[in-house]
């Protein structure tokens, strides 16, 4: 059961309009075969479906620490403008 057709990133599902959305059938399309085939079907040319990129942890970090220096520079600097509009009158 592991590798089954539904699995394969050769396997495009077919899908039928209902009336707020789509619903999956139980059949599609092997790039391979060019055929229609089960989606619970196998096949001798499974290829799994790549996983979609994640952040890893490291870069969430550095971007996170990023973050915080650039609102501490905020705040410094609108410290500094208002300390200036404040004593300075135009």
């Amino acid at each position: 059961m592991g590798k089954c057709c539904r699995r394969c990133r050769n396997f495009e599902r077919y899908y039928i309009k209902g009336s707020t959305e789509f619903k999956a059938t139980e059949l599609g399309k092997c790039s391979c075969k060019r055929d229609s085939v089960e989606a619970n079907g196998t096949c001798e040319r499974y290829a799994p479906k790549r996983q979609g990129r994640r952040i890893n942890g490291y870069l969430q970090k550095r971007i996170n620490n990023y973050l915080v220096e650039l609102t501490t520079i905020r705040q410094i600097l609108e410290e500094s403008i208002s300390e200036h509009n404040g004593t300075e009158e135009v």
